[in-house]
C-alpha cells in the first residue's frame, strides 16, 4: 500500500550543504584592504599557497582569502578571513576583527623547499603554490564528516583524488550501520565546493508512531510499528524495515521514503 503523506520534519532525504576550502594571505606595513591582496601579485606572491607544519595548516590564496588552523592538544584555534594588509611581515586577517598572525620568518627557499615561521610554528608550503590544496580529497572527506557525522550517521568518507579543475564527482560515505550511501560533490569555483550527502534519516520513534496510525487506519487493524529508540539511517532509495506488530502476531513493515511521500507493504502480518 502506498500512504500520500508527504514527508515531515522527521524526514529529510537530502542532505545538502557548501564548503569552500580555505586559503590564505600576507603583506607589508602600512597595506590597506585591498592593497595588501595586491602584493599577493607582486612583492608578496611567495606567501601564496599551502603550509604545513607540526599541528599547523594555512591556506593562501592569491584573492586573499586567508584559512588558518593550529590545533594543540584537544584546542583547536581556527580563523578564516580575508587578508586586510601586512604589518612588516605579519598577516593581518579580518575575520570579522582583525588578527594578526605573527610570522617570524618570511617565505623563504633553500634545496627546493619553501618554508616560513607562523606563530611561532616552522612551516612548508606544500602542492604547486596556487593556494588550492592538493589533497582535496582528503579536506573534503574531513569537511563532510564534520558537518554530517552526528546528522546523517556518517562514520567514515572516501573520497578520490581528483584534479583541483574536476567539475563533478562522487565519494562513498560509510554509516554507522554499515551501509554505504553516495555524496555528491560538484566544484563550484576555485576552492569552492558543494556537496550533497543521499542518505535520509528519520526519527524512529516519531516515525514508528505516524506510522502505526496510517497502516492502522488504512488496513482497518490495530497495527504496531517499532522503529527503535533514536534516529534511523539509510541510502536515499533503500527501505527502512521496522518491526510490526498485530496483538501477538509479530511481523515487519518495510517503508520506501521520498520527498513525495512514503510508500509501506508488511510482512508476516
Amino acid at each position: 500500500m502506498t500512504s500520500g503523506m508527504r514527508a515531515r520534519r522527521w524526514l529529510s532525504a537530502v542532505g545538502l550543504t557548501f564548503f569552500a576550502l580555505a586559503a590564505l594571505g600576507s603583506g607589508k606595513r602600512g597595506d590597506t584592504k585591498g592593497d595588501g591582496v595586491a602584493l599577493l601579485a607582486t612583492t608578496k606572491s611567495s606567501y601564496v599557497g599551502n603550509w604545513e607544519g607540526l599541528g599547523v595548516a594555512l591556506r593562501i590564496a592569491p584573492d586573499g582569502t586567508v584559512g588558518y588552523e593550529r590545533k594543540t592538544g584537544a584546542v583547536k584555534k581556527t580563523i578564516n578571513g580575508k587578508l586586510t594588509r601586512f604589518d612588516g611581515d605579519d598577516i593581518v586577517v579580518n575575520a570579522l576583527i582583525n588578527v594578526t598572525l605573527k610570522v617570524g620568518a618570511p617565505p623563504a627557499e633553500a634545496n627546493g623547499t619553501w618554508t616560513m615561521t607562523v606563530e611561532g610554528v616552522k612551516v612548508h608550503r606544500t602542492g604547486d603554490g596556487s593556494g588550492e590544496s592538493n589533497d582535496i580529497d582528503e579536506k573534503l572527506e574531513e569537511h563532510i564528516l564534520e558537518q554530517f557525522g552526528a546528522s546523517k550517521g556518517l562514520s567514515s568518507v572516501d573520497c578520490p583524488e581528483v584534479e583541483p579543475s574536476t567539475p563533478t564527482f562522487d565519494c562513498v560515505a560509510k554509516l554507522v550501520n554499515g551501509k554505504s550511501a553516495k555524496v555528491s560533490v560538484a566544484h563550484k569555483s576555485r576552492g569552492n565546493y558543494s556537496y550533497t550527502v543521499h542518505v535520509t534519516d528519520v526519527e524512529g520513534p516519531t516515525f514508528a508512531g505516524e506510522m502505526s496510525k496510517t497502516i492502522s487506519a488504512e488496513t482497518k487493524r490495530k497495527i504496531t510499528v517499532d522503529c527503535g529508540a533514536g534516529k534511523s539511517f539509510f541510502p536515499n532509495g533503500e527501505p527502512l524495515v521496522c518491526d510490526a506488530t498485530e496483538g501477538r502476531k509479530r511481523g515487519k513493515a518495510e517503508f520506501v521514503i521520498t520527498e513525495s511521500g512514503v510508500s509501506w507493504k508488511l510482512t508476516g502480518l
